[in-house]
């Protein structure tokens, strides 16, 4: 059986945005405050005429009511083994320390700034957020912005850092180089106006 450090460190795994993950943070802890969530969801584990599968499906009911597929996802890989001890609140509040754990580990989490000029899928993100974690050693997570005005490409800020991988800094570097030439062409030629 999977403790809650396990747990919360496999829901992480599926998180790839910053947006994702504060709609996730948000929505467990909101569960945690809910007595109508705790006290629903103890009421099903503890129901002795439920089957196993009876359980999963009610609780995965509740679950897909929070619109959110990532924990619908996870949940549900969860409880394919009857791990209902997750939704057990008698003496230990698992769910609770659950959520605690995770946002424990969320607190680890590297976010890397993502500036493009058109948006990117849900697949990209999840393949630069995973090259970064690699990269990094640690969980890494994007925070995407699309700004149209870099032109193309990309900028990409790591924690102080910033490079600048845009067509828009590309053309400014060679009107810079641009201008530079025409005034050593002018100088070359006896003209002194340069631009």
């Amino acid at each position: 059986m999977k403790g809650s450090n396990e747990l919360a460190k496999e829901l992480l795994a599926k998180i790839f945005t910053s947006g994702t993950l504060k709609l996730i943070s948000t929505t467990l802890e909101k569960l945690t405050q809910n007595k109508g969530f705790k006290i629903h969801t103890n009421e099903i584990i503890g129901d002795e005429t439920l089957t196993d599968q009876q359980k999963r499906n009610q609780l995965l009911y509740i679950i897909k009511s929070l619109e959110n597929p990532i924990l619908y996802d996870f949940f549900s890989d969860t409880l394919a083994d009857n791990s209902f001890w997750l939704f057990s609140s008698g003496q230990i509040n698992y769910f609770e320390h659950f959520v605690k754990e995770f946002q424990t580990l969320i607190q680890d989490v590297k976010v890397i700034k993502l500036s493009t000029a058109i948006p990117l899928s849900p697949e990209d993100l999840k393949a630069i957020a995973n090259n970064f974690t690699k990269w990094y050693g640690s969980k890494t997570i994007i925070h995407h912005e699309v700004n149209g005005a870099i032109v193309g490409g990309a900028q990409i800020q790591i924690e102080n850092l910033v490079f600048d991988y845009s067509i828009r800094s590309k053309f400014r570097h060679f009107t810079k180089e641009w201008l530079k030439s025409v005034g050593e062409t002018q100088t070359t030629l006896g003209f002194h106006d340069s631009f």
